[in-house]
């Protein structure tokens, strides 16, 4: 199987995915255009998690911290996301998302898999030493495609 950026992100996501991308839409439409264009800006354009190349349209903006009470929607508290990333991570804050990741279960949906293969975890199993795309990009790490 290959496991290089392009190819996993070719394979088409599950069926349930894109009814809760339609719902998720709905729910973007409350960001204002200047809001998203500065979220979708933070890391030219790619998902904060996986790396992955967006267009606009597709971006899904994501809480890091969604429990949080105050300043929930303040910049300091969104990335971009794209969309199989913003499904797996759920409501998770950024730690509890790569315990996730780390101790996932057997029986896992393949975009949950895919975004496993993309990070490395599956070889790193014995310490949850993996990078998400914006804490490499915040330590000066360039990745290669």
């Amino acid at each position: 199987m290959c496991l290089h950026v392009k190819c996993i992100l070719e394979i088409p996501i599950s069926p349930l995915a894109g009814a809760k991308f339609q719902m998720r839409k709905r729910n973007e439409m409350s960001w204002s255009e200047q809001k998203r264009q500065k979220v979708y800006e933070m890391f030219g354009g790619k998902c904060a998690y996986c790396g992955e190349e967006m267009d606009f349209s597709n971006l899904q903006i994501d809480h890091k911290n969604p429990k949080q009470k105050q300043n929930r929607n303040h910049l300091s508290n969104l990335f971009p996301s794209c969309l199989k990333c913003n499904i797996i991570k759920k409501d998770r804050n950024i730690s509890e998302f790569r315990k996730y990741l780390f101790n996932i279960p057997p029986s896992v949906d393949c975009d949950t898999f895919r975004l496993l293969c993309k990070l490395d975890v599956l070889k790193k199993r014995n310490a949850p030493d993996f990078l998400f795309y914006f804490e490499r990009q915040n330590a000066g790490e360039k990745q290669d495609c």
